[in-house]
């Protein structure tokens, strides 16, 4: 039984004498090449009866898809490392039309947000990835952007009041009373014990400390002091 040969990129690429970068830039919608040599290369895709992947045929299309992710600017050694976790997928998800803009803010202006993502409605983003600052002052923000089919998806931060699609992070409070119990083991006589934070108003952070609390005052030998806020300089 003949099986029908299967076209590729290196047939269109033949057919055409073009080299094969430029059939798959012009296959993906690159503006890298003019347009009559796009046109030329799609027919001749056609002709040939190529199947372009879900990705080629979203990009000849010209549709695109914008995602708007909110970080925060620091610690810059935390939030380096999930920016380069979005930046990875983006470069997995580029052939898709997926085009992210990143916007930062100070951690410790928690209304930074509210601005900015009254300012992304304009902009017409196709969804919204965000690390919640306030949670009190995001979640009408949040569910707007629902109502108007922007998915929203939260990281680090959560608002589980919200209708946010779904929340990346781990369990602060169970983080919380791990540290609490690790702090027990290294304790060799009773003593006191310092709680040390940034800041006390991130979601994340009042839940950290709510676990470790409620681990060390179990002790009879330990007292715990604070938290401290450490100042920034």
């Amino acid at each position: 039984m003949c099986m029908a040969k299967i076209v590729g990129i290196a047939d269109i690429a033949s057919a055409l004498g073009l080299s094969r970068s430029t059939v798959s830039r012009a296959l993906n919608g690159s503006p890298l090449v003019n347009k009559e040599t796009q046109r030329l290369i799609i027919e001749t895709a056609d002709q040939l009866h190529f199947k372009p992947n879900k990705a080629a045929r979203s990009l000849v299309k010209q549709k695109t898809y914008t995602i708007g992710v909110i970080l925060f600017s620091r610690p810059a050694y935390f939030w380096d490392e999930v920016r380069y976790g979005i930046q990875r997928a983006e470069n997995d998800f580029r052939d898709f039309g997926i085009m992210i803009r990143y916007y930062t803010t100070d951690i410790e202006h928690p209304e930074e947000q509210v601005i900015l993502i009254h300012d992304l409605e304009n902009d017409a983003h196709n969804g919204l990835i965000i690390s919640p600052n306030d949670p009190s002052l995001v979640v009408e923000c949040i569910d707007h952007l629902v109502e108007r089919n922007v998915p929203v998806l939260t990281v680090s931060n959560d608002v589980p009041e919200s209708r946010r699609f779904c929340h990346i992070g781990c369990d602060y409070h169970r983080a919380g009373r791990t540290a609490g119990h690790l702090m027990g083991k290294f304790l060799q006589k009773p003593g006191e014990v310092a709680i040390l934070t940034f800041s006390n108003t991130v979601s994340p952070i009042r839940q950290r400390i709510a676990g470790f609390r409620k681990v060390i005052e179990r002790s009879s030998n330990t007292t715990l002091l604070g938290p401290y806020r450490l100042s920034r300089t």
